[in-house]
């Protein structure tokens, strides 16, 4: 995959009406671990593939897109396994299923691991909420920290994600701190359709609340999307309070082994499928 396929995996990608911009597509494309493909037919592009590789510990496999007019031809298998086969160095590899890709993932040895919500509000209401003591905008001097507590929760090193959502959207950033200690964070970025809250990470679910909160309180009149992690009762509920509705199912898949099976409990809101 290369910057100049661009154009063609923004093709793919709209026909699907998925919510990725040319900024996401570029920072797969430029990290230098990744392992990203492409099929061809003709000099056309007609497929592609993401492992976003997180320091050789976890590949996180996404933007799979297969051109409406090829499929049914195996295309997807090839390209899975092509990654798998790319990817045998490193400890674990991911993906979050779409209930369409479910049985091919199934067929390749990908087991369940935790089932996920895509929950939409098309238009966020204004809302006052109550300020919450101790949480305040994110500072780049935070991300160090920021990165350490998503690692506590994920189980692997994300600092290259964290920053790239902290430089796409400041304005989503947000932290809570208690007693000098960074207890809850939340970043997002804006889509081509929706602007997505996630991750969030939080010591307990009152935190968590409270980030989500604050970012619906500058988000009056927007159309905002979050994938919450579904064992998440008192957030759904929350997020269900003002406005959101499940669109649809998503399935948390890892290949043959889990070693890197994280914390769903402090893991409210993912950063998206194609970033786990």
């Amino acid at each position: 995959m290369r910057l100049q396929d661009i154009p063609h995996l923004m093709r793919l990608k709209n026909e699907e009406g998925w919510n990725q911009t040319e900024e996401d597509w570029q920072f797969l494309i430029q990290g230098d671990q990744n392992i990203n493909l492409v099929l061809e037919y003709e000099s056309k592009v007609i497929g592609s593939i993401t492992g976003l590789n997180y320091f050789n510990q976890l590949v996180w496999i996404g933007m799979m897109l297969i051109d409406k007019n090829f499929r049914g031809n195996g295309l997807s298998k090839l390209l899975l396994n092509t990654i798998i086969n790319r990817s045998k160095h490193c400890k674990s590899i991911k993906l979050d299923a779409t209930p369409a890709g479910l049985p091919v993932y199934k067929t390749l040895g990908f087991w369940a691991e935790a089932k996920l919500l895509r929950c939409v509000n098309t238009k966020v209401k204004q809302q006052k909420f109550s300020a919450q003591q101790n949480l305040r905008a994110a500072t780049r001097e935070d991300l160090l920290e920021i990165v350490q507590l998503d690692e506590a929760i994920v189980g692997v090193n994300r600092k290259s994600l964290l920053r790239y959502l902290f430089e796409n959207s400041p304005e989503l950033a947000k932290v809570v701190i208690e007693d000098g200690k960074l207890v809850g964070f939340s970043l997002g970025r804006k889509g081509k359709y929706f602007t997505q809250i996630g991750p969030l990470g939080a010591s307990a679910d009152d935190i968590a609340k409270a980030l989500i909160n604050s970012c619906l309180d500058q988000s009056a009149g927007q159309a905002i999307v979050v994938d919450v992690i579904a064992d998440s009762e008192d957030i759904k509920k929350h997020l269900q309070q003002h406005g959101f509705e499940v669109q649809r199912v998503l399935e948390r898949m890892y290949l043959h082994q889990n070693p890197i099976s994280g914390n769903n409990k402090k893991y409210y809101l993912i950063a998206g499928p194609e970033f786990g």
